[in-house]
This record gives C-alpha cells, sequence and structure tokens, in this order.
C-alpha cells in the first residue's frame, strides 16, 4: 500500500520545469537542418538585391524621398512602439500548459528590455529593421550617394532578406492571434487576457504590422517573391 501511494505521489507531483520530448527536439532538428541545407546563395540573393528592386514602386508618382521617408517613418511608429513598452511598467505573464501537463504554471514578470524576448515583440522589431534598410537605399539614391550602397552590397543584401522574413512572421502572428488566442480566450471567458489584447501595444503589433506589411507589398515596393528564399522566414 505505501509503495502504491508513493507511486501515485510521484505521479502527481508538480515540476516547476522539464526537457522538451525527444521526438519533437528531432523533428525540430530535421526542419532546421532541411532549411538550413535550402538557404540561397549570395550569387541567387544578388540577383534581385538590387537599387532597382529597393526602389521600384507601383506608382510612378511615388518619388524616391517619399518612398524613403514612408518607409523610415514606418520604422520610428515601430521603434517608438517598442521603446515606449520597454521604458513601460511591465507585465507578468502566466505559463499555460496542458490540463494533464506535470508543470505547473509560473507567473513571470517582464519588465525594461526584457518585455523585448516574446517572438511577437521580436518579429515587430524586425519589421522596423526591415522598413529601416528599405528606407534608407531610396534616400541614399535620391541624394546620389549610390557609391555607399556599392561599397556596401549587404545593405541591399539585408534589406531584402530581413523582410523577406519579418513579412511572414507577422502575418503568422495576426494570424494566431486571430484564430487561436482570440477564440480560446473568449471561450474560456478570461477578459483580463482579451483587454491585454486590446491595448496600444497589442493592436499595433498584430494589426498595424500587417497594414504596413500590405502598404509595402501592394502599394510602395517592387520586391519580388523568390521562391528560392522559402527557408528564410522558417528559421526565424
Amino acid at each position: 500500500k505505501k509503495v502504491k501511494l508513493g507511486t501515485m505521489a510521484k505521479q502527481n507531483t508538480k515540476l516547476t520545469s522539464a526537457p522538451p520530448p525527444l521526438h519533437s527536439v528531432a523533428v525540430l532538428g530535421a526542419m532546421i537542418a532541411i532549411f538550413l541545407s535550402s538557404l540561397p546563395s549570395l550569387e541567387s540573393i544578388d540577383e534581385d538585391a538590387t537599387i532597382e528592386t529597393i526602389t521600384d514602386t507601383a506608382f510612378e508618382s511615388l518619388s524616391m524621398q517619399r518612398l524613403a521617408w514612408i518607409r523610415l517613418i514606418f520604422a520610428g511608429i515601430i521603434f517608438s512602439v517598442s521603446i515606449r513598452k520597454i521604458l513601460g511598467e511591465g507585465f507578468i505573464q502566466t505559463t499555460n500548459y496542458m490540463s494533464h501537463s506535470k508543470i505547473s504554471p509560473v507567473s513571470l514578470k517582464f519588465k525594461g528590455i526584457w518585455t523585448m524576448c516574446h517572438f511577437t515583440q521580436c518579429t515587430w522589431n524586425l519589421l522596423g529593421l526591415s522598413f529601416l534598410l528599405l528606407g534608407l537605399t531610396p534616400l541614399l539614391v535620391s541624394y546620389g550617394r549610390e557609391d555607399i550602397i556599392e561599397k556596401n552590397p549587404w545593405l541591399l543584401r539585408a534589406a531584402l532578406l530581413v523582410f523577406e522574413t519579418a513579412a511572414p512572421s507577422e502575418m503568422l502572428v495576426a494570424a494566431v492571434v486571430r484564430y487561436a488566442i482570440w477564440p480560446k480566450l473568449l471561450k474560456d471567458d478570461m477578459s483580463e487576457g482579451t483587454a491585454n489584447l486590446k491595448k496600444f501595444d497589442a493592436l499595433m503589433m498584430h494589426n498595424a504590422s500587417v497594414f504596413m506589411v500590405l502598404f509595402e507589398v501592394g502599394l510602395m515596393g517592387g520586391i519580388p517573391i523568390r521562391i528560392l528564399d522559402l527557408a528564410v522566414a522558417p528559421l526565424w
């Protein structure tokens, strides 16, 4: 009887942490290996990482400087929201696990620079970096400083690759929030959770980000969809 009670107690013991399942590690490792082996070559990237591609617009009336400043304004908005969050009071997030999990929920306090560690914030800042890089190129061209770009070819490469990573990642974040997180919070009647998603920072990261991406793809830029770079975003 004592052995049985001891076994039951051991089974009911809650853990504060645990290593990920081996099958999950194996699948993740295999996916990373596949994506790394599928990364495009520099020669392939340079075919589209050109001044013409980055400065191309859908409207002839959109001047080089206007294109640059719209992108830089987007970058400024994104980084302003991040700075506001860093300087804010922070927030407490409780980890959630499956009902049958042995891991106990833990409340974590995020404040200062640590508020930027979530995937949503990282992707948001990556989008800001992409608009910064995309804006610098036409700005330099408008002032006749193509020589700076030619001396630093990674500026064009980074502008292309970072946007190709940030854009689909932002779409993923918005889709998960809209079709997974939000319905679950409503189903569980978690008014505090839905209230957090209605805050200014959350609305900017989940909604304004989609607007910026669609505005860039549909109205401003001529950045092509490169199937060869399909492995870049999943690695992020």
